[in-house]
């Protein structure tokens, strides 16, 4: 909103102010007001969460053995291609010294992108069937969706702007199903 106010990058506007007010059924300090509490909402929901369930059940699974996360990982090189011994003899190690460099990676790199992947997958396919839901559902596009449907021109900010309940259910729901399906800590978040 500052930039808007100094007209900063103004020549890289899609519509003008006054579209924007002509267009727009809700005021810049409003919707960036109803950001910042959904905002508040899903912090508040996300950290009652982490308190009261805990650790995901799942986080052993990604935190398995270092002789599983080893063998998985040899077999990966061998599907790649790669000679094992050869590649071990490369950089001076033994088969051992290899083998626990690769668990080390394995647990820093690699399962932490899974993990990654895992929690995006979760996050997109949830806020896809919950917006789904919410154009398909009369009732609850009535009373709750169409708040963010006011926004015809929206701003930087506006992405945000819904109606409490279904940051609730979109946002705080959907985010702390993909951190406990992934098992993603609070370090990794």
């Amino acid at each position: 909103m500052a930039f808007e106010q100094a007209g900063v990058l103004k020549q890289y506007r899609l519509r003008t102010t006054a579209q924007e007010e002509k267009l727009n059924k809700v005021s810049p300090w409003d919707c960036a007001a109803s950001v910042l509490g959904n905002q508040a909402l899903e912090f508040v929901v996300g950290f009652v969460s982490m308190r009261l369930l805990g650790p995901s059940p799942l986080s052993e699974m990604w935190q398995a053995s270092p002789r599983w996360v080893s063998v998985v990982a040899l077999r990966c090189l061998a599907v790649a291609g790669l000679d094992v011994d050869q590649f071990a003899g490369k950089w001076s190690l033994s088969m051992h010294d290899f083998e626990e460099t690769l668990v080390v990676y394995a647990r820093n790199y690699v399962v932490p992108a899974a993990q990654l992947l895992v929690a995006f997958f979760v996050a997109d396919t949830w806020q896809y069937f919950a917006h789904r839901f919410s154009h398909t559902n009369k009732f609850f596009y009535k009373h709750v969706h169409s708040w963010h449907h006011r926004l015809y021109a929206p701003y930087t900010f506006g992405a945000q702007y819904i109606h409490p309940a279904e940051a609730l259910l979109l946002d705080s729901v959907g985010n702390t199903l993909s951190l406990y399906a992934s098992a993603l800590s609070l370090k990794l978040t």
